[in-house]
């Protein structure tokens, strides 16, 4: 009997054992309360800040993007415009920008701040029931507070204005009701405008009168004084445009960001050669005509340092963004943010600093401003919304996977919080290595003209601190790897570089092959619906943020479509209500789940911090809801 009790003890030991090694845990995710936390936290972290403004004192810098805790106009239909000061380094918003579309300068007595705003005129009951959307510059009068139209033309599309003095400007109109595109010269209170061309590009000044611009990839100069009323075409040229460089068309390819130095009488431009798969940094001396190329990596927007002295630019490698600073005598030499990223800058109108949205790590972005003489970094804005407690910032790994056809992939990946959290108390490393769990993972495939880069992302941070993986790929014909690169564009041969990256996440990950989610943007819906056409079975589900449209794919497979959650822009352009209407028709005829989300207000791409909210919930939702 002490045998036959013996040899049960060791059988139900042996059974339990095996049951231990083999059956592994499932993973623990945080509870709903901890999870809207998480969700407040990061939804309001890194509001968007774009074009920097400092002054000409160094007094204050402005942006686009919204001070926490600070009124902002009708509240979170869109970002209004935050101001910083930098002797304080406190922040306040103006209330009355709303739905800002960019910051421009500072009149040259800081007085004046230029900026363009969109508006809608309601279109009424028309078939797309999209209102048409304008620009507008406004004026924010640092003497008084107040803020003010340039204009008071209501159908009207202004783009750009550069200061000719303390009142006096230039604005670009790109088309309104009465008048033609073209530039147009005015004053500050001002209804009277004058036309000076028909057709306009972005200016920078040269004297007084005259500003340059880069066209057909060679550089001219335009006399824009009040005497010009002629309303000049563009015709190669003549009749007051006056061509100042002869480049070969081989070494210099789509002249952009044109930059002039009055103290070196040089100009700072990025271009693409030819034969060359990047864009690079050159200076040009008109004087002697001599071209010299600056830098010899893919390069962003060149802007002049010390009156010339020295310059700065933004290198790419791999969509990892950061900020390179050279001085001609080479002692100010540096690089920026190389373990974080850049998303833009600005150097003071006097070059002595330079001003930067951009992180050291993987945290929210701010901004920080370098001063050139001292070499002295600091942060004047953090883009910390509410202070992180439940959440924790995600480390992004990058690496290089080989396709089918051996093109190299840009990929990205996130782990799981909850991964980490697991590995720091586990007992032993046998324990981690036979007991790990296995975590759902969301691949995300972004818009070929937005590519995915190594950066603090809202929904890749949002997701690693829900207890998922997170895999983004830059498949082949995405922006920012070279033009050849770009030109390997192929859905079909794009939803096979996604399947690449699901075969390498199940063989080096602890990922879920029963529940990988799908997330797209915009154009990247294209190489969606060939996943859906190739293999649907293999997703749990897919959400899609503002993909213009959905249409019936006669190649879908009813039983096999995976659950679909679609979120569109009431304004976006792209959207087209009678579609999505009979894409939910066949869904439901098809006992196929789709739930869609219709923001009002809301256009292509999101500006709205309730509305980024909410798509975080809606998708995060969503995926917990089908999980299998």
């Amino acid at each position: 009997m002490q045998k036959k009790l013996k040899w049960g003890l060791l059988a139900s030991g042996f059974l339990c054992a095996l049951i231990f090694l083999t059956i592994r845990p499932k993973p623990v995710y945080p509870a709903p309360e901890i999870r809207a936390k998480i969700l407040e936290e990061i939804a309001s972290a890194d509001e968007g800040i774009t074009r920097l403004a400092p002054d000409n004192s160094g007094t204050m810098i402005a942006f686009k993007g919204n001070i926490q805790g600070e009124p902002a106009g009708p509240a979170d239909e869109g970002y209004t415009i935050g101001l910083v000061d930098l002797r304080t380094l406190e922040a306040t918003n103006l209330p009355a920008t709303y739905f800002p579309k960019f910051v421009g300068d500072w009149s040259p007595d800081d007085r004046y701040l230029a900026f363009v705003r969109n508006y809608t005129i309601p279109a009424g009951d028309t078939i797309s029931n999209v209102s048409p959307v304008y620009e507008r510059i406004g004026l924010y009068d640092r003497s008084n507070g107040s803020v003010s139209d340039l204009t008071s033309v209501s159908e009207i599309k202004e783009r750009e204005l550069t200061w000719l003095g303390d009142r006096d400007y230039i604005v670009a109109v790109l088309s309104d009701k009465e008048n033609q595109r073209g530039f147009y010269r005015s004053r500050v209170g001002s209804e009277s405008r004058t036309q000076v061309t028909r057709f306009w590009n972005k200016l920078t000044m040269v004297y007084p009168d005259t500003g340059a611009f880069a066209r057909n990839q060679q550089i001219y100069l335009l006399d824009v004084g009040a005497g010009q009323t002629n309303g000049l075409k563009w015709d190669g040229g003549t009749d007051g445009a006056q061509k100042v460089s002869n480049f070969d068309n081989d070494v210099v390819g789509g002249i952009e960001w044109l930059n002039y130095c009055a103290g070196s009488s040089n100009y700072l431009f990025c271009a693409r050669p030819r034969e060359s798969n990047w864009r690079y940094l050159f200076q040009y001396d008109p004087m002697t005509t001599k071209l010299t190329q600056l830098s010899f990596e893919d390069t962003y927007n060149g802007q002049w340092l010390l009156d010339g002295g020295g310059y700065a630019y933004v290198i790419n490698t791999n969509s990892t963004f950061y900020l390179a600073i050279r001085t001609f005598d080479r002692t100010g030499n540096t690089n920026l943010f190389t373990d974080g990223n850049v998303i833009l800058y600005r150097a003071s109108p006097d070059g002595q600093r330079v001003y930067a949205v951009a992180s050291l790590g993987c945290e929210p972005h701010g901004i920080w401003e370098y001063t050139v003489t001292n070499r002295a970094l600091r942060k004047v804005y953090s883009g910390m919304g509410t202070p992180f407690e439940a959440s924790k910032p995600a480390d992004t790994t990058a690496f290089l996977l080989p396709s089918f056809d051996k093109v190299q992939l840009p990929c990205f990946l996130l782990e799981p919080r909850q991964k980490q959290e697991l590995a720091e108390v586990a007992a032993n490393a046998w324990y981690r290595n036979v007991r790990r769990p296995k975590f759902p993972c969301v691949i995300h495939i972004p818009a070929s003209t937005y590519q995915f880069q190594r950066r603090f992302e809202h929904q890749a941070q949002l997701f690693a601190n829900f207890g998922f993986y997170f895999a983004a790929i830059n498949y082949r014909g995405c922006d920012g790897y070279g033009k050849e690169f770009s030109k390997l564009a192929n859905a079909e041969n794009a939803a096979k570089d996604v399947l690449e990256l699901r075969e390498w996440l199940l063989a080096n990950t602890d990922v879920d092959p029963d529940n990988i989610f799908l997330t797209t943007t915009s154009g990247g819906l294209a190489v969606v619906n060939q996943l859906l056409i190739q293999q649907p079975e293999l997703w749990a589900g897919v959400a899609m943020d503002k993909p213009g449209s959905i249409h019936i794919n006669p190649r879908f497979e009813p039983g096999q479509i995976p659950p679909i959650l679609g979120i569109f822009g009431g304004q976006d352009s792209l959207f087209d209500l009678q579609a999505m209407n009979s894409f939910a028709d066949w869904a439901k005829t098809n006992d196929v789940i789709f739930r869609y989300v219709i923001h009002t207000n809301s256009s292509h791409i999101t500006h709205s911090a309730a509305h980024r909210k909410d798509i975080l919930k809606q998708m995060s939702d969503f995926f917990f809801e089908h999980l299998r």
